[in-house]
Order: C-alpha cells, then sequence, then structure tokens
C-alpha cells in the first residue's frame, strides 16, 4: 500500500511529537505506530523507540492490540497514540493499558471521534469508579481553553493527559473543495 501523505506530514505530526519532548534518555513506546511516522520522528531526536501495532504488516516491535499491551507498569517515559484509537475495538481499555504502561507521559491524538463517543468512553472511566470529564472545545479560543483548565483544576488538581479530536469538520473532501467557513475562515492548502 502506499503511505499516506497526511500520516506522514500533517502539522499535528509535528505538535504531538512536540509533546513527547523526545530527546536522549527517553524510553518512548508508540502505540498503533501505523507506517511509524511518530516512531521516527522521536528516534530521530534521540528517544528510545518501542513500536506495537495489531497488524504484522506494519512491521512494529510488537505486534498486539492496543487493549493488551504486554509490558510491565511503567516501562516508558512516553508513550504515544497519533490518528489510530478510532481503530481500537476498545478505547478505554486501551487508554487504561497506556496509562499503565506510562510513567510520565501520555500523548493520545484522534480526529475521527463524535461527541457521543466522547461521552461514551468518559461513561466507561467513570464506570470503573474514576473520574472523567469528556470536552468539546476550541483550542484556538484562549477563553474556552481559560475555562477548560479552571474546570479539570477544580474536579482533578491536574492534567495528566489529553485525548485530542482537534480539526473533524464532518466533511470529507479536498481541502481545495471546503468552503472558507468549513476552513475556520483562515487561509488553508492541502499538502
Amino acid at each position: 500500500s502506499l503511505p499516506s501523505v497526511t500520516h506522514a506530514t500533517d502539522a499535528d505530526l509535528d505538535i504531538v511529537v512536540e509533546m513527547c519532548n523526545p530527546h536522549e534518555g527517553v524510553k518512548a513506546l508508540d502505540v498503533a505506530t501505523g507506517g511509524g511516522h511518530v516512531a521516527r520522528r522521536l528516534r530521530e531526536l534521540g528517544a528510545e523507540v518501542v513500536t506495537t501495532d495489531a497488524a504484522s504488516g506494519m512491521k512494529p516491535d510488537a505486534v498486539c492490540r492496543a487493549e493488551d499491551l504486554p509490558f510491565a507498569d511503567g516501562s516508558f517515559d512516553v508513550v504515544v497514540c497519533r490518528i489510530a484509537p478510532h481503530h481500537f475495538d476498545d478505547i478505554g481499555q486501551a487508554v487504561g493499558e497506556i496509562a499503565r504502561v506510562a510513567s510520565r507521559t501520555i500523548v493520545i491524538e484522534d480526529t475521527q471521534y463524535t461527541a457521543e463517543e466522547v461521552e461514551a468512553v468518559a461513561a466507561q472511566i467513570e464506570a470503573l469508579g474514576r473520574k472523567s470529564m469528556a470536552v468539546a472545545a476550541d483550542v484556538a479560543d484562549e477563553r474556552q481553553m481559560s475555562r477548560l483548565f479552571q474546570r479539570i483544576q477544580r474536579l482533578f488538581g491536574r492534567l495528566d493527559f489529553v485525548l485530542a479530536n482537534a480539526g473533524v469538520n464532518g466533511v470529507w473532501a479536498p481541502i481545495e473543495e471546503r468552503s472558507e467557513e468549513r476552513r475556520g475562515g483562515k487561509e488553508c492548502r492541502s499538502r
């Protein structure tokens, strides 16, 4: 199959890599690595990276589902999963496994979820007796972000990780075919 240009070069890749804070001495796990774009970038910045994917054809270090990670608790400084959680059979179990094997940082990003699906995951987490909060917000709106972090501080006291669902506009078409309104009023170009 041909590599996805979007997966390999989209701006969110830079953001996800930056959030991982990769450098020499950092041990990272790339869950559902796919084409290995995150893993490659983390390695280029000095991190030691282990990859997993349920598909052996992706040539991961470990073939496994995200819901069944074969690593000890706290094995990795950073656990990252980009543009993959919508493929998981049980996102709640996968997030639990990711949290279990991470010792410091968790970065999960996927733009394929609806608000209802995110609310369902929050309900699963609460059913386990844990606090959860699902939020739809515009990360470009400083007031929304300020209110969001105030809510987080009140409910949890701190922020451990974010499952970001930024950029979904409900239109599956090349960016050139989207209206100005659908592009958020900003100049956009496809790569």
